[in-house]
């Protein structure tokens, strides 16, 4: 199977894949991961927010892709997730209203999914994932979101992605390690030192800890859970290469 897994951030992409050889292409940043029987997982470094996500999944499409994944980490929104647990989409709702329901193969690539991270005995669930254009940082805003949707957790690209996938015909999953939990207020710092192409500016982070210096505790705490959901992408990463080595038939 020729898979493609699109990450948002670099940070997102090393731990989940490793030391691969990283090439820059026209627009994103991808690799490639060779498995036996002539299988693939080409990874792709979208960059952060839904219009990013979209276009490296149309680019996903016209390469060849068999099965399209969105993978990277989230916002708590169920008070029950901790950090470093993983949540499988079942559905896929816009902050619009817009909701992506699976097809018949991608559900079937789902449960194999979960069956393999059954397999290593990984914290994870299935459900509903909310996608927001822009992100939650509050814990009160976490808790309107659980409230109006019951949505697992939220994370920015899902949707455009779900979107891209559904129009080209492909089956999608959508693999999500929770780094915030729902009762954390996530530091603004933590989210304006990313960049548009899934970078961090130091410069950035730096001037905003200098004029807050009392925020670096927040940071702290914010880098040890975001570790527990890499770890948990690292997990994900090889469990996907499991998944793309299941001939296509099987889920048809």
């Amino acid at each position: 199977m020729k898979a493609t897994v699109i990450v948002a951030m670099a940070v997102e992409a090393k731990a989940a894949c490793g030391g691969l050889d990283w090439r820059r292409g026209r627009e994103f940043p991808h690799a490639e991961t060779r498995l036996a029987g002539g299988a693939s997982v080409r990874w792709i470094q979208s960059g952060v927010g839904p219009a990013r996500a979209a276009r490296a999944a149309a680019r996903a499409a016209a390469e060849g892709a068999e099965l399209l994944i969105n993978l990277g980490v989230s916002g708590g929104l169920d008070p029950t997730l901790l950090p470093g647990d993983l949540v499988v989409a079942g559905e896929i709702l816009d902050r619009s209203g817009a909701r992506f329901e699976p097809s018949p193969t991608s559900i079937r690539a789902a449960e194999a999914l979960l069956g393999l991270f059954g397999e290593e005995a990984a914290p994870v669930r299935k459900g509903l994932i909310l996608a927001s254009p822009v992100p939650v940082l509050s814990s009160d805003g976490k808790a309107e979101l659980f409230s109006a949707s019951g949505a697992l957790c939220v994370d920015m690209e899902s949707a455009a992605a779900a979107c891209a996938a559904e129009k080209a015909g492909l089956p999608f999953l959508c693999v999500r390690a929770v780094s915030d939990p729902a009762s954390r207020n996530l530091p603004r710092l933590a989210v304006e030192a990313a960049t548009e192409d899934g970078g961090v500016s130091i410069a950035r982070l730096a001037r905003r800890i200098l004029a807050k210096p009392w925020d670096i505790w927040r940071l702290a705490q914010t880098g040890r859970e975001f570790g527990a959901a890499k770890r948990s992408l690292a997990l994900a990463g090889k469990v996907l290469q499991r998944l793309a080595m299941l001939p296509v038939g099987s889920l048809v």
